[in-house]
């Protein structure tokens, strides 16, 4: 996903996808129109940073995931913690396989390495995300290139 080059059209939204990565961010997500620009915590998605090489952290580079209030609820029903709290306790600093479905977040998109190149308030490597999480494995260690 982190290809360089302007990849608006690189995917589409239907496809459903598996991405691995070293967790670098467990965050709130901010005030955005896919959640009826929701103010409190519960009613905003959780933001995971991912990157490939936690020794060079670099924002350009990392791809977001996001897990919705929808699928956090969902989780709750089956006795798992995705709030955005346990995410971060369980998730930081640890490399994760995630799935989920992809989705092209075009209001990020002028802060994205790829589709706004060299940008100073680019902080993040694609605009592309998995969005929303369906699934989240904690893995052993770093995945076989």
């Amino acid at each position: 996903m982190l290809t360089p080059g302007e990849d608006e059209a690189r995917w589409n939204v239907d496809q459903a996808v598996e991405v691995e990565g070293y967790v670098a961010e467990v965050k709130p997500g901010g005030i955005e129109s896919c959640n009826c620009h929701a103010v409190g915590l519960d009613g905003r998605d959780t933001h995971i940073d991912l990157t490939s090489d936690p020794m060079h952290d670099d924002p350009t580079r990392h791809v977001i995931v996001e897990v919705t209030p929808a699928w956090r609820r969902a989780m709750a029903r089956r006795g798992l913690d995705w709030t955005t709290r346990g995410l971060r306790r369980d998730l930081l600093g640890r490399w994760v396989r995630v799935r989920g479905w992809l989705f092209f977040d075009s209001e990020h998109a002028d802060e994205a390495e790829n589709t706004a190149p060299g940008r100073e308030r680019d902080w993040r490597g694609t605009a592309w995300e998995v969005h929303p999480v369906t699934s989240i494995q904690v893995l052993p260690a770093r995945p076989a290139s």
